[in-house]
């Protein structure tokens, strides 16, 4: 999960805790460029884990490449240019008075051409289909 130290991570996980599927997710690998909020995430998936035998077992790295090998399904919930990439996606559509709601709104693009987006989410973005023959992604915006 790109952004895995992102707030929309435990709703993820517990998503997944209550998949009863039998090719449900068993491993979830976290990748953020922040360590701290990586370490935060972990712990709270580790309190929604508890008392689920079989909860998908979490790795955290700042590493992209680790995070990636071996994937076979990546969700990215990257926020390029953190809280301040939201402001401006938000302001574009209040500049044109509009409502500037960046998850839905004109501020969002389901292909992720928001305005705060960069040449390295694309890049990003073509790292794992590189590092992961036969995965897919889904992309989200982290706010």
């Amino acid at each position: 999960m790109l952004g895995g130290g992102g707030f929309r991570t435990p709703l993820v996980y517990g998503a997944l805790l209550r998949d009863r599927h039998e090719r449900r997710v068993s491993e979830v690998w976290l990748h953020d460029v922040d360590e701290r909020r990586l370490a935060t995430v972990r712990r709270v998936l580790a309190e929604l884990a508890d008392g689920h035998e079989d909860a998908p077992v979490v790795h955290a790295t700042t590493d992209l490449d680790t995070a990636l090998e071996g994937s076979e399904f990546v969700f990215s919930a990257v926020r390029v240019g953190g809280l301040e990439g939201r402001v401006a996606d938000e302001r574009v559509a209040l500049d044109l008075g509009l409502l500037g709601q960046e998850t839905t709104g004109p501020g969002a693009s389901p292909t992720g051409c928001a305005p705060s987006r960069s040449p390295s989410t694309s890049r990003a973005g073509s790292r794992p289909s590189r590092r992961t023959p036969g995965s897919s992604t889904s992309r989200t915006r982290r706010g």
